[in-house]
């Protein structure tokens, strides 16, 4: 049963990855928002793990107000998806038109005047 599962989810993956490349950009953001809100609706397991740790960290929320975290929690990861999805077609070029670095002229003069830098980077994966 394990093995068959795992077959499925690789399945899954593998139209997920090819397909959400194959549809043109905004179709492909629009398809995963759809998928966050249904998600949120049917309340799943993972859904309601993300709503206790929201909960959590933010006790002062009311009930409508918890559900539009969620919500916007959701919509987040699966932006990420798309995002992960896509990412083999974007070129450097892409990439950095989509990446924003704030305060970067005292960046650029830290490096060049040879000193330390410390750069937060976004987590797209395991690599980090």
């Amino acid at each position: 049963m394990i093995r068959l599962a795992e077959s499925v989810s690789l399945a899954v993956f593998r139209v997920g990855w090819r397909g959400t490349r194959l549809l043109p950009e905004r179709a492909a953001y629009r398809m995963f928002d759809v998928a966050a809100l249904v998600a949120t609706r049917l309340g799943g397991t993972d859904v309601q793990r993300m709503r206790g740790n929201y909960a959590v960290v933010r006790p002062e929320l009311s009930n409508e107000a918890l559900d539009e975290l969620v919500k916007a929690g959701m919509r987040s990861y699966m932006r990420y998806w798309c995002d992960a999805f896509r990412l083999s077609d974007r070129s450097p070029k892409d990439l950095a038109e989509r990446v924003r670095c704030e305060n970067e002229a005292a960046a650029q003069a830290d490096v060049a005047a040879g000193q330390g830098l410390v750069l937060f980077l976004g987590h797209l994966g395991n690599w980090d």
